[in-house]
Order: C-alpha cells, then sequence, then structure tokens
C-alpha cells in the first residue's frame, strides 16, 4: 500500500515525465504482481455465442458513502440485467456499511463483502463466479486490490473511475477513459490499452439533500470566487495563479474550505503563501468543513469555482455545477488534469475551459465582469446538467455494455 501511495502521490503533482511514471507504475507491477505471475489461476476463456449473460464483476473499497459511489450507482442501477450478470466485490470492512452499501448491495445481483480474503482468496473466488469482465475501481487509492488482479481471474480486466492514472499491470487490459480525458494526442503513457467511451465516462447522482439553486450572490465584478479542494490540490503555481487573478480583480475575494482548514497553523501556512504573492487576507476566506447539507449551501455565496490544478476537482466540481455554480477548469496533458474539463464539454461549456494559465485567469475575470451570463448560468445550470450526459445513467450504461462487448471480442481468447 505504501508503493501504491507513492503512485498516487506521483501522478497527483502531475510533475513526473509520463514516461518516468510509467516507469514507476511497472516497477510497482514487477515487485507485487511477481507471485500472481508466478501462481495465476487457470485460464478461461470467455465463451462468445451460448446466450448466456455476461458476468461483470466491480472490486472496490468505496461501495459506501464514498465519492466513487456517487459516480458508481447510476451504472450499477442502469446494467441491462437481461444481457449482464452483476457481482460486486465489497472490500471493505462489513462493519463499515452504510445507507449507501445498503442500495448499491440491493442493485447488485451477486455481493460479496470480502475484506477478510488474501488477494489470492479473492482471486480463486472471482475465478469461481466466472466472471467474464472484471472492473477495478480503485486504481492506487486506498485499500486498492490491485494485487488479485495480478493472479489474472477473468479472461478480460479493465481500470475505471476511481483513480486518475493508469496501473501499469501486465495483467490489466483496458483503461476506461473518454474522448476528452484522453484526445488522440495525449501524452499519458500506459501499459494497458486506453479505451475511449464515445461519451463522458463518468455519470454523477446528484444528493438528494441538496438544496434549491440560490441567486447569484454578486451583480458585480466584485465576485467571489471558490475552491472546495482538498488542500494537497492547492500548490505554489495555483495559489500565484490565483493572486494574480485577485489582483487584476482588486475588489473580489476567494473563499477556500477544507477540512484540514480547521487547524490554526494549516491556515497561518496558507495565508502566508498567498502573503508571499502580495495579497492580503481581507481578500481571503478560510474556512474547515461543515456537515454535508451545510457545505452544499454554502455555494450560495460562491460566483465561480476556480478549479484546482494540475490535479483537477472531481466531485467537487460536480457539486458545484449542480449547486448552478460554473466551474473554470485549466487542462493539463493527462486524465488527473482533464477530469473537470470531460464534465463541461458534457454539458456545454467548453469556453470555461482553458488551456493555459493566462487563459485560465482570462477567462475567470471575463465571467466575473459578466454578470447577466452569470445570473443565466445561475438560473439554468442544474436543468442543463440533469438533461446532459452527465447525469444520464443509462447512456453511460449502454456505452459501457458496448465496450464489454468489444473486450469480449478484442482482449481475450474465444
Amino acid at each position: 500500500m505504501a508503493h501504491s501511495n507513492l503512485l498516487f502521490l506521483l501522478a497527483a503533482r502531475a510533475q513526473i515525465a509520463p514516461e518516468e511514471l510509467l516507469k514507476e507504475q511497472r516497477r510497482w507491477d514487477e515487485v507485487h504482481g511477481r507471485e500472481g505471475r508466478m501462481y495465476q489461476l487457470p485460464a478461461r476463456a470467455v465463451i462468445a455465442g451460448t446466450g448466456r449473460r455476461l458476468k461483470i464483476g466491480y472490486v472496490s473499497p468505496d461501495l459506501r458513502t464514498h465519492a466513487v459511489s456517487r459516480f458508481f450507482e447510476p451504472l450499477l442501477a442502469a446494467h441491462d440485467r437481461t444481457r449482464f450478470e452483476i457481482f460486486c466485490y465489497a472490500t471493505h470492512e462489513n462493519q463499515l456499511s452504510d445507507t449507501t452499501t445498503e442500495r448499491l448491495r440491493e442493485l447488485s445481483e451477486h455481493w460479496h463483502f470480502v475484506a477478510d480474503k488474501t488477494d489470492l482468496e479473492l482471486a480463486r473466488l472471482i475465478h469461481d463466479d466466472g466472471i467474464d469482465i472484471l472492473v477495478d475501481l480503485a486504481g492506487h487509492t486506498g485499500d486498492n486490490r490491485l494485487k488479485t488482479f495480478t493472479y489474472r481471474p477473468a479472461p478480460v480486466q479493465a481500470t475505471y473511475l476511481g483513480f486518475f492514472a493508469a496501473s501499469g499491470l501486465e495483467a490489466m487490459d483496458c483503461w476506461i477513459t473518454d474522448e476528452v480525458l484522453h484526445p488522440p494526442d495525449t501524452l499519458e503513457q500506459t501499459l494497458e490499452s486506453i479505451y475511449r467511451l464515445p461519451r463522458c465516462s463518468f455519470c454523477y447522482n446528484p444528493p438528494a439533500e441538496a438544496p434549491g439553486v440560490s441567486p447569484c450572490p454578486n451583480k458585480d465584478d466584485q465576485v467571489v470566487f471558490g475552491s472546495f479542494h482538498h488542500l494537497s490540490k492547492l500548490g505554489p503555481e495555483l495559489v500565484a495563479t490565483w493572486s494574480r487573478l485577485l489582483h487584476q480583480l482588486p475588489g473580489s475575494r476567494l473563499f477556500l474550505m477544507d477540512k484540514s482548514l480547521g487547524d490554526i497553523r494549516t491556515r497561518q501556512r496558507l495565508v502566508e503563501q498567498f502573503a508571499q504573492n502580495g495579497v492580503c487576507i481581507d481578500q481571503l476566506s478560510i474556512n474547515s468543513s461543515l456537515p454535508y447539507r451545510e457545505y452544499l449551501a454554502t455555494y450560495s455565496q460562491i460566483d465561480i469555482v476556480l478549479d484546482s490544478f494540475p490535479r483537477t476537482g472531481g466531485t467537487t466540481t460536480a457539486e458545484a455545477l449542480w449547486m448552478g455554480v460554473p466551474v473554470v477548469t485549466l487542462a493539463g496533458w493527462g486524465y488527473a488534469g482533464r477530469i473537470s474539463a470531460s464534465k463541461l464539454t458534457a454539458l456545454g461549456l467548453e469556453d470555461l475551459i482553458a488551456h493555459s494559465r493566462e487563459e485560465y485567469i482570462d477567462k475567470a475575470a471575463s465571467l466575473a465582469s459578466d454578470p447577466d451570463r452569470r445570473v443565466a448560468l445561475r438560473a439554468k445550470l442544474r436543468e442543463i446538467m440533469a438533461e446532459s450526459a452527465l447525469c444520464d445513467g443509462n447512456g453511460l450504461a449502454r456505452a459501457l455494455e458496448k465496450a464489454y462487448l468489444h473486450m469480449r471480442q478484442h482482449f481475450s481468447s474465444i
């Protein structure tokens, strides 16, 4: 897990060359996949043309109240059960289950709690279940079970959704993404094949407890910018860029919220970072986290969300858009830097996607100086999103099911 944590950090900072990142990912597999390669389970082919349903298995430690489940539940609910038989392998402890776990369990035909199983034991269970296509939903995040995949328990294996970089596993056939996350000229280097869905690869399940969209808090260019990203995403280059924007709009403020900002010393360090860029405390509002519904209600104070970079927002971007707040993002060179761009493209808001720091500042300043557009966006963003691919679970399920059928033909022995 420590080695996976290293890969997480290297990918998250996006300051390592793509070929070097791939080298580090492959090193993980060389070390931790050795046993799986030595003792691979007996090969099984995906038998085509038998009339039986294709067996799809999902492996995740996050089948509970977690950001991954916010995007997985619509897919699970929309799968075509006449053609696909769905298995879920929940690798978190049973006692950690919550209402989200129970909903997901009801949506799954076959459910296994497998936290007590070794990687080999889990691989044998998956193999005995006859899974045709096994999908990892964690990548190199906490409590992942990537070692299970090294035993090759299924004929076709793919990684999807839960991580923002490749797995680097020799036994992983596909990385499921989309055409915005990985355009044709992507610099991303992978061992597994990049499988691009022809639509946004995300589908968001809006929170039932979300309050209604509030009016724009400001009708002039003295706006409140917001960021609710994890503090780890606020690097020196981002702080410097935000500082330039605040200098350009001296009547504006930046509202920051994160759990770690409840610590006095952490807040002070952040204030000092902005001070080093000439921003005074008067332009900053620094806050700790709130209970979820209150957190969502805080968007009523925000005019524009400034996305983080080089690792962009995921759930926070979807939440902001659902609350009617436009998000300005800077698209990077790989998946980690293009997550918000994929979501904005799904909503037809490509004009909020920048491709340089200068363009990022210009787009944020332009939107701040256009209150009419902000008012119009606020009034219709939730409706636009609800009708877009980003909230279309059926559309995502059909696209993924078509992808699974294609993988069956091209990544397994038939």
